[in-house]
Protein backbone atom coordinates (compact mmCIF):
# COMPACT_ATOMS: atom_id res chain seq x y z
CA UNK A 1 0.00 0.00 0.00
CA UNK A 2 1.53 3.35 -0.93
CA UNK A 3 -0.46 6.81 -2.15
CA UNK A 4 0.46 9.53 -3.96
CA UNK A 5 -0.61 13.11 -4.28
CA UNK A 6 -0.52 15.52 -7.51
CA UNK A 7 2.08 17.91 -8.36
CA UNK A 8 -0.50 20.70 -8.88
CA UNK A 9 1.80 21.69 -11.63
CA UNK A 10 0.53 22.51 -15.18
CA UNK A 11 2.58 19.74 -17.00
CA UNK A 12 -0.12 19.54 -20.19
CA UNK A 13 2.36 17.32 -22.97
CA UNK A 14 3.23 20.06 -25.48
CA UNK A 15 0.99 17.81 -28.09
CA UNK A 16 -2.25 17.90 -25.26
CA UNK A 17 -4.77 21.36 -25.24
CA UNK A 18 -4.48 22.65 -21.65
CA UNK A 19 -6.67 21.74 -18.78
CA UNK A 20 -7.68 17.67 -21.41
CA UNK A 21 -7.20 15.11 -18.35
CA UNK A 22 -3.88 13.74 -18.29
CA UNK A 23 -3.61 10.28 -16.67
CA UNK A 24 -4.07 7.21 -18.75
CA UNK A 25 -4.95 9.46 -21.72
CA UNK A 26 -3.43 7.29 -24.97
CA UNK A 27 -1.34 8.96 -27.73
CA UNK A 28 0.49 7.16 -30.96
CA UNK A 29 2.68 10.20 -30.64
CA UNK A 30 5.76 9.74 -30.06
CA UNK A 31 7.50 10.36 -26.64
CA UNK A 32 8.04 13.41 -25.68
CA UNK A 33 8.46 14.72 -22.37
CA UNK A 34 9.80 17.99 -20.90
CA UNK A 35 12.95 16.84 -19.72
CA UNK A 36 13.82 15.89 -23.75
CA UNK A 37 16.45 18.59 -25.69
CA UNK A 38 14.13 21.30 -26.76
CA UNK A 39 11.64 20.77 -24.26
CA UNK A 40 11.19 22.96 -21.33
CA UNK A 41 12.19 21.52 -18.07
CA UNK A 42 9.59 21.09 -15.77
CA UNK A 43 10.67 21.75 -12.11
CA UNK A 44 8.17 20.35 -9.78
CA UNK A 45 8.24 22.15 -5.93
CA UNK A 46 10.00 19.38 -3.38
CA UNK A 47 8.17 16.36 -2.78
CA UNK A 48 6.10 16.25 0.56
CA UNK A 49 7.82 14.42 3.54
CA UNK A 50 8.18 10.99 2.47
CA UNK A 51 7.48 11.41 -0.95
CA UNK A 52 9.30 11.33 -4.56
CA UNK A 53 8.13 13.00 -7.58
CA UNK A 54 7.49 11.26 -10.53
CA UNK A 55 7.47 13.93 -13.07
CA UNK A 56 4.87 14.02 -16.28
CA UNK A 57 5.51 12.31 -19.70
CA UNK A 58 4.69 9.48 -22.01
CA UNK A 59 5.75 5.95 -20.89
CA UNK A 60 4.76 2.63 -22.31
CA UNK A 61 2.30 0.88 -20.39
CA UNK A 62 1.49 -3.01 -21.28
CA UNK A 63 3.65 -5.67 -22.61
CA UNK A 64 5.27 -5.96 -26.21
CA UNK A 65 4.68 -9.67 -27.36
CA UNK A 66 7.91 -9.79 -29.58
CA UNK A 67 9.81 -9.35 -26.05
CA UNK A 68 11.48 -12.29 -24.73
CA UNK A 69 10.02 -12.27 -21.35
CA UNK A 70 9.05 -15.80 -20.33
CA UNK A 71 5.97 -15.56 -18.52
CA UNK A 72 2.28 -17.57 -19.02
CA UNK A 73 0.18 -16.89 -21.41
CA UNK A 74 -2.95 -16.30 -19.50
CA UNK A 75 -0.94 -13.39 -17.35
CA UNK A 76 0.33 -11.49 -20.28
CA UNK A 77 -2.73 -11.65 -22.63
CA UNK A 78 -4.04 -9.21 -19.91
CA UNK A 79 -0.99 -6.65 -19.88
CA UNK A 80 -2.17 -6.42 -24.37
CA UNK A 81 -1.39 -3.94 -26.32
CA UNK A 82 1.56 -2.02 -25.35
CA UNK A 83 0.50 1.28 -25.15
CA UNK A 84 1.74 5.10 -24.77
CA UNK A 85 0.48 6.63 -21.69
CA UNK A 86 0.72 10.14 -20.55
CA UNK A 87 0.72 10.63 -16.94
CA UNK A 88 0.74 14.45 -15.06
CA UNK A 89 3.21 14.58 -12.48
CA UNK A 90 2.85 13.53 -9.22
CA UNK A 91 4.23 12.36 -5.75
CA UNK A 92 4.47 8.77 -4.28
CA UNK A 93 5.26 7.32 -0.85
CA UNK A 94 8.50 6.46 -1.02
CA UNK A 95 7.97 3.43 1.88
CA UNK A 96 5.58 1.26 1.83
CA UNK A 97 2.54 2.46 4.57
CA UNK A 98 3.50 0.79 8.05
CA UNK A 99 1.56 -1.48 10.34
CA UNK A 100 2.09 1.68 12.91
CA UNK A 101 0.44 4.35 10.36
CA UNK A 102 -2.30 2.14 9.33
CA UNK A 103 -3.19 1.55 13.16
CA UNK A 104 -3.08 5.40 13.48
CA UNK A 105 -6.09 5.12 10.81
CA UNK A 106 -7.74 2.35 12.43
CA UNK A 107 -7.70 4.52 15.67
CA UNK A 108 -8.86 7.36 14.07
CA UNK A 109 -12.39 5.14 13.02
CA UNK A 110 -11.86 5.62 8.83
CA UNK A 111 -10.06 1.98 8.37
CA UNK A 112 -10.71 -1.51 9.32
CA UNK A 113 -8.35 -3.88 11.07
CA UNK A 114 -6.72 -5.89 8.76
CA UNK A 115 -8.81 -9.15 8.47
CA UNK A 116 -7.70 -12.67 9.80
CA UNK A 117 -7.09 -14.58 6.31
CA UNK A 118 -7.56 -18.73 6.42
CA UNK A 119 -3.97 -20.01 6.60
CA UNK A 120 -2.35 -16.48 7.32
CA UNK A 121 -3.78 -15.46 10.95
CA UNK A 122 0.09 -16.52 12.36
CA UNK A 123 1.17 -13.83 10.38
CA UNK A 124 -0.91 -11.02 10.49
CA UNK A 125 -1.50 -11.47 14.80
CA UNK A 126 2.00 -11.80 15.15
CA UNK A 127 2.70 -8.91 13.02
CA UNK A 128 -0.50 -6.10 12.89
CA UNK A 129 -0.63 -4.69 16.40
CA UNK A 130 2.62 -6.06 17.62
CA UNK A 131 4.99 -2.57 18.18
CA UNK A 132 8.32 -4.76 17.31
CA UNK A 133 6.74 -5.40 13.78
CA UNK A 134 5.52 -1.35 13.34
CA UNK A 135 7.64 -0.97 10.44
CA UNK A 136 6.93 -3.34 8.55
CA UNK A 137 4.62 -2.69 5.55
CA UNK A 138 0.77 -3.26 6.84
CA UNK A 139 -0.95 -6.71 4.87
CA UNK A 140 -4.11 -8.06 4.21
CA UNK A 141 -5.80 -4.75 3.61
CA UNK A 142 -8.60 -4.25 1.15
CA UNK A 143 -8.34 -1.88 -1.65
CA UNK A 144 -11.59 -0.27 0.02
CA UNK A 145 -9.40 -0.19 3.28
CA UNK A 146 -6.46 0.96 1.23
CA UNK A 147 -8.20 3.68 -0.38
CA UNK A 148 -9.66 4.81 2.84
CA UNK A 149 -6.10 4.99 4.76
CA UNK A 150 -4.91 7.47 1.76
CA UNK A 151 -8.05 9.70 1.62
CA UNK A 152 -7.79 10.00 5.69
CA UNK A 153 -3.77 10.64 4.95
CA UNK A 154 -4.78 13.35 2.45
CA UNK A 155 -4.00 11.44 -0.68
CA UNK A 156 -5.10 9.19 -3.13
CA UNK A 157 -4.19 5.27 -4.19
CA UNK A 158 -1.95 5.66 -7.87
CA UNK A 159 -3.80 4.14 -11.07
CA UNK A 160 -2.54 1.50 -12.25
CA UNK A 161 -0.34 4.10 -15.18
CA UNK A 162 1.18 5.22 -11.91
CA UNK A 163 1.97 2.12 -10.19
CA UNK A 164 3.28 0.97 -13.05
CA UNK A 165 5.77 4.18 -14.05
CA UNK A 166 6.89 4.30 -10.21
CA UNK A 167 7.60 0.93 -10.05
CA UNK A 168 9.87 0.92 -13.10
CA UNK A 169 11.57 4.33 -11.76
CA UNK A 170 10.24 6.75 -14.25
CA UNK A 171 12.02 4.76 -17.55
CA UNK A 172 9.79 4.59 -20.55
CA UNK A 173 10.07 1.08 -22.00
CA UNK A 174 7.54 -0.85 -21.92
CA UNK A 175 9.72 -4.21 -21.31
Amino acid sequence: LACTVPTNEPNDPPDQTPGEPGIGAVNGTPDQTPSEPGQPLVELPPAPEGMIAIPAGNFQMGWDPTSSDKWPQNILEKEIPLHTVYLDGYYIDIYEVTNSQYAQCVAAGFCDDPPKVAGHDYYRDRHYGNPQYGNYPVTFVSWYDAENYCSWAGKSLPTEAQWEFAARGGTKSGN
